[in-house]
């Protein structure tokens, strides 16, 4: 008894004899056209190209290389070209967060990724070309106000959240005001002055209670109290050769600060004490209203 047509067609000649003929590699029927020879198989295009996706994604994302996946670079490059263009997506829930941390990074081609995020999960994001105040107020306007923001002190990012979250407290990134200090004293410093000043930076990104909190803010007014009068010295134009003047100074300048390093170490760690922007996040008032430590 001859079979049944299925119903298919080809989709060469359009002819609807059309039977099964056998199974590829991966289980899928392969289908042969009586009429014309062609041969091929049905597939799912939204599954296929789902599946393509996550395997994009992990490749991406992990430590998986083109000879894992056994594919050869234009083979690969080709069929995921149409990955990098898909624009990611973050639903929209509505929840208000304790604490945000807003940084930029900068990447090739003059591109630069401002990210929100909380506990290492992404809230939003906002391509730039740099850094400004303009940037950042279009990331923060895509969120409610958190409690507290961390940022590394960038003056566009501070202006911004003055703007657009007025009565949120800000919290400098006390890894980044390390890194700033370092950069006036180095990690091995020769002075005294400049190992103290390295000293209180390594202390400061270890501090987890007011009362350490309080004992290093102290130590800084001691430093200040030791080191003031020699933080003070000037040095004159008159006083020194021309191949002796710091690259830094202005043809115009008359006189500079002896120990501009130092100044810019102490001053940094005085102006953010000051400003109360070092130890926000052991606020007890902000950790009572908080539904997560800080």
């Amino acid at each position: 008894m001859p079979r049944k047509p299925n119903g298919k067609q080809c989709p060469t000649c359009k002819n609807t004899k059309i039977w099964k003929n056998g199974f590829t590699k991966i289980g899928t029927i392969r289908w042969r056209c009586k009429n014309c020879g062609a041969s091929w198989s049905n597939t799912r295009g939204d599954i296929t190209h789902a599946a393509l996706f996550d395997k994009f994604v992990k490749w991406l994302v992990n430590k998986q290389t083109l000879a894992d996946l056994k594919v050869a670079s234009t083979t690969w490059a080709r069929k995921t070209e149409w990955c990098w263009r898909v624009s990611p997506v973050i639903p929209v829930t509505g929840e208000i967060y304790d604490y945000i941390q807003i940084d930029g990074t900068y990447l090739p081609y003059g591109w630069c990724l401002l990210v929100a995020q909380t506990h290492g999960k992404v809230l939003a994001w906002q391509w730039c070309q740099k850094e400004n105040t303009a940037a950042y107020t279009a990331l923060l306007q895509q969120l409610p106000p958190p409690l507290l923001v961390l940022t590394d002190g960038n003056a566009g990012a501070l202006r911004a959240i003055s703007e657009v979250w007025p009565d949120t407290v800000v919290q400098r990134c006390l890894v980044h005001i390390k890194r700033n200090v370092c950069a006036q004293t180095t990690r091995t410093p020769k002075l005294d002055a400049h190992k103290a000043l390295w000293g209180l930076a390594q202390k400061l990104v270890k501090i987890t209670s007011l009362q350490q909190a309080d004992e290093w803010t102290n130590q800084l007014q001691q430093f200040h109290d030791l080191y003031s009068k020699w933080l003070g010295e000037k040095t004159y134009r008159s006083e020194v050769l021309p191949d002796n003047v710091p690259t830094w100074v202005r043809p115009s300048q008359e006189w500079w600060y002896t120990h501009q390093n130092a100044r810019k170490a102490y001053n940094l760690l005085a102006s953010q004490t000051r400003r109360g922007t070092l130890f926000a996040f052991l606020n007890p008032h902000l950790q009572a209203q908080a539904t997560l430590p800080l």
